[in-house]
């Protein structure tokens, strides 16, 4: 992907201006976020699902984002600009309402917005068991018939349980091999 270094340096360097200093030169860190701004930039265009954690991510450990948060904007930005976007989290909820308040000052924007725009958040919780939709200021549950590989869907406990010896066995044999500390917990 080529690129565009000379915008994403003047975009960082109208926020930390760089370019100014007399003593003090370009750190790492600053070149690496350069780096990462071009590669926004260039795939910006193109990027059609952006998914985030919820807590420490788009907002603070078991909380909420608010109305006010920073991010809301941004969020409602890129569901406006055809942008699916999805809360991936660990909270394991069959039903949307803890969802809905971690979200809820994104929601409440959202519920004047049209369908086409509201119905492009997701969120994927309990360890992707559960599927939900936005539909204007909640969430609908998906049904797993409509978003669940069958053929996974179809697997018994016992293969799943086959499945997942193979993997503790490989990693086990993998951590021996690179004299690594394992210990497997199911």
């Amino acid at each position: 992907t080529p690129l565009p270094l000379k915008q994403a340096y003047r975009e960082m360097n109208a926020i930390l201006p760089m370019s100014r200093r007399t003593h003090v030169p370009v750190s790492f860190h600053e070149i690496r976020h350069i780096f990462n701004v071009a590669q926004v930039i260039a795939i910006a265009k193109s990027v059609r699902l952006l998914s985030f954690d919820g807590d420490k991510t788009l907002y603070s450990d078991r909380s909420s984002l608010s109305e006010d948060s920073p991010l809301v904007e941004p969020l409602l930005r890129l569901l406006r600009q055809g942008t699916s976007v999805a809360l991936v989290t660990a909270v394991g909820s069959p039903v949307p309402e803890p969802f809905e308040e971690r979200l809820k000052g994104l929601l409440a924007r959202l519920k004047n917005e049209e369908k086409e725009v509201y119905e492009r958040l997701f969120v994927v919780g309990g360890q992707c068991n559960y599927l939900f939709r936005c539909e204007g200021d909640r969430f609908n549950v998906v049904e797993d018939e409509l978003w669940k590989d069958p053929l996974v869907s179809s697997w018994s406990r016992k293969d799943v349980d086959a499945f997942l010896d193979l993997a503790a066995e490989t990693l086990e044999r993998l951590c021996l091999q690179f004299k690594l500390k394992f210990t497997a917990v199911r």
